[in-house]
Order: C-alpha cells, then structure tokens, then sequence
C-alpha cells in the first residue's frame, strides 16, 4: 500500500506538467494548488507513517493520521485525485463558442483604478469591522459587522475579495509588460500585504508568489529562482509563526503591542511541537487541511449524511436572507466544522476534493470536473479580454483547490462586473 501512495502521488505530477505545456490556465493552477496542498502532507504522512493534528487545532476532532489505519482513505484521495485531473485534461480542450458579456480591450487606467479601489475597500471593511481600534480579533470582528449589516454587508465583503483577486490576475499580466512590470511587482506585494494585516489569511500571499513563480518560469529566470528559494526559508518560517500572530495582532491599542503577544502565543505554542520539519511543513501547506480531508472521507456517509450539493447551491442563493430561507445552505467550512469542531464557532478548509466527497461521495470524482468545468465557462464568459482572462483563470483555478466553491463563484462575479465597469470609457461630448 505504501509503494501505491507513492506511485500515486509522483504520478500526479505528471499534470501541472501537462497543463503547463498546454496553455491551460485554470487546469493548471487547480493542479498546482493539489501538488502543494495534497503531496506536502502526503509525502510527510508516507515518510513518518503518521500526519498528527497541529497543536492551534488540538481542541477540535480532527483525526490524526495514521497511515496503517488510514491507508484505504489515504488511497481513495489519491485515486480521485489523478480521476479527477484525468478528466480535466479531456475537459480543458472544450471552449464554447459565443460572446462575452464586454469584448471591450482593457484599458491603461484599468490597472491602477483596481488596485485603489481595493485598498479604499479593503480599509473601509477594516474600520468598520472595529479592528482600527484594537481591541478585537480579525475574524471575530468582520463576523460582528456581517451579522449587523446582513445583506449589504455581505456584498460589501464579497466585492472587496473580488476586487482583490480581480487585481491580482489583472497585475499578473501586468508583470508581461515591460513598462508595467515594476509598478505590477510592487502593487502585488502591497495587495498581499493589505490582506495579510487586515484579515490575518495567509492565502494572498502564497497566491502572489505562485503568480511570481509562473512568470520567472515562463521567463526562465532561473537565477532569481534560486536567490528566491534561499528566501523562501526563513519567509516561510515567519509564515508558520505568522498563524499564531494574527489571532492576537489587533487585541491590543497598538499593532506593536499585538504582535509582540501573538509572538509570546507562538513560543508557547511551538513548545509543543511534533519537531522542526513537521512544524515548518504543516505551517506553509496548511497540513491540517489534509487531516480534515481524510476525516471528510471517513465520516461523511458513514455516520455523517452527504450534503447533496448544497454547499454548491449556496453560490446561487447567498443574497436571499436566512429571514425568508430558513434553510439556506452553508458554506462548506462552516459544514465541515459542524462535524469535527462541533463545539464552536469556527471553520475548517475540506479542500476541492472534501467539498465534493461531502456533498456527492463516490461519484464526486466524476462530478467534481463538471463543476469546474462551469467555473472556467462562466469566467470565459464575464471578463474583459481573452488575455486577461487567462490569467483570471489561474488564479481562480488555484484558489478552487483550497478555498470554498460558493464564496469564489461570489468573489468571481463580483471582480469581473467591477472589472467591466471601471474598464468602461464614458465620453462626453460638447453641445
């Protein structure tokens, strides 16, 4: 079984390759963001025999993995996987023929006009959430503001991340224009930065430096690659720290004050390690995603009924008020922590292929292709520019794997109606 978990996982390499070579940008950040996520933890699991529960979720029951008991779930995953990927590759080569909803060209302003209105977004949510003043939690707080704002609220934070993804592709493209490429470099840091202090997610900032990494590959800057990897160490230490900090970063009158109390949390934390490797790659690859998985694979139609695409339905009806649709979905987060955090109020990352066992079980496989198939189309369909969209594509691909469907398909829609309407050119004229 060992030696098949192995074969597997090299295996499924194979696709970031080949979607690569072909040019399929949403495929091919999807199937990055499985390599990162999935054979990180896999790879550590296979080694050591055993993926224990980080110590930041020791109060939840999240199962820790043990490849002797586990190994038919730990198959299974690996099996959908590479089904899954399959799949995509016979899907990527179909592209419906029709309109976009703007054929407009971008224009210069474009850029810059996203980028401001993120931020000015992004400070406006953060003020209002009560996290200006200290004194509050990042999560804690842009919950209290959606609870007292209801509908309006939930737009205001759906366009904020739609403008933040929506910028990201748009400065990803950017960085292939000679006259945009620093200004493309430096706003990108600044957007990962904004969303890293504001929010606390870490995700921005691993999807900006996947975004670098595809372009000094496609540029075969291979030297800058290297200084990076160096880099990427002690950043990547700072980053599993960082878990631990931006629960405490906005408690005190002071950000200084803040940080200081999230580092005394992450000594204290770290005291109770399972060693130095497991901390480092559990903290940049977010291994606890791999326990839920696994658990998700356990659980659900075994004690656990499926959710019958529910989670998927949510994408179509989040606006409606839980006033009128008492039974209005959930996210898949927050679905998921029903079953392994029972007890509070939080949410936990199941992952593309969770989201999809959860809700269809064995034929999630199969289904789950489909979804994304739709994804890609609709994408094709709404943003300006066939280039541009490329690279929509791959953001949005990459954060599929990892993040909920409903709330991208949200954020999505959102960036691309912001994109069309600060792309349009009004003209006046004289009488």
């Amino acid at each position: 079984m060992l030696f098949i978990a192995v074969l597997l996982m090299l295996a499924s390499f194979f696709y970031p390759y080949f979607f690569w070579k072909k040019g399929k940008m949403f495929e091919l950040g999807f199937s990055v963001a499985g390599s990162y996520f999935l054979m990180l933890p896999g790879f550590f699991l296979v080694m050591s025999g055993v993926l224990p529960v980080p110590i930041d979720f020791f109060w939840t029951e999240i199962p820790k993995i043990n490849f002797d008991i586990h190994k038919a779930e730990i198959i299974l995953v690996l099996v959908f996987w590479l089904v899954v990927n399959q799949i995509n590759v016979f899907l990527s080569a179909i592209k419906f023929k029709g309109n976009r909803l703007s054929r407009a060209n971008l224009n210069d302003g474009v850029f810059i006009r996203i980028f401001f209105v993120y931020e000015a977004l992004s400070f406006l949510l953060f003020f209002a959430s009560g996290l200006g003043s200290g004194g509050s939690h990042w999560s804690l707080g842009k919950e209290e503001f959606m609870k007292e704002t209801g509908t309006l609220g939930l737009i205001f934070v759906f366009m904020v991340a739609g403008s933040r993804y929506a910028f990201v592709a748009l400065a990803t493209l950017s960085l292939f224009q000679e006259k945009k490429r620093l200004i493309a470099c430096l706003t990108l840091i600044v957007c990962s930065i904004t969303d890293l202090y504001m929010t606390g997610n870490r995700i921005t900032m691993l999807l900006v430096l996947f975004c670098f990494m595809y372009y000094l590959l496609k540029n075969k800057e291979y030297k800058i690659i290297g200084i990076g990897c160096l880099v990427a160490l002690p950043f990547g230490w700072f980053m599993v720290i960082f878990r631990f900090i931006r629960s405490q970063l906005h408690s005190e009158s002071s950000v200084l004050e803040g940080f200081s109390k999230g580092l005394d949390v992450a000594s204290g934390m770290l005291d109770f390690n399972s060693g130095v490797v497991f901390e480092f790659m559990s903290g940049i690859s977010e291994s606890v995603n791999f326990n839920v998985l696994i658990g998700v694979y356990t659980r659900y139609g075994s004690g656990v009924d499926y959710l019958s695409g529910s989670s998927y339905w949510k994408a179509l009806v989040w606006w409606v008020p839980r006033s009128l649709y008492e039974g209005k979905p959930e996210t898949i987060t927050l679905e998921v922590a029903k079953v392994f955090a029972p007890h509070e109020h939080v949410s936990l990352v199941a992952t593309a292929l969770g989201e999809s066992f959860a809700n269809f079980g064995y034929f999630s496989a199969v289904l789950l292709p489909f979804i994304l198939f739709g994804f890609r189309s609709i994408v094709e369909k709404l943003y300006v520019s066939e280039r541009y969209c490329d690279f929509v594509k791959l953001v949005y691909g990459f954060l599929l794997f990892r993040m909920a469907f409903s709330d991208l398909f949200v954020y999505m829609i959102f960036g691309g109606l912001l994109v069309i309407a600060l792309n349009f050119k009004f003209r006046f004229y004289a009488h």
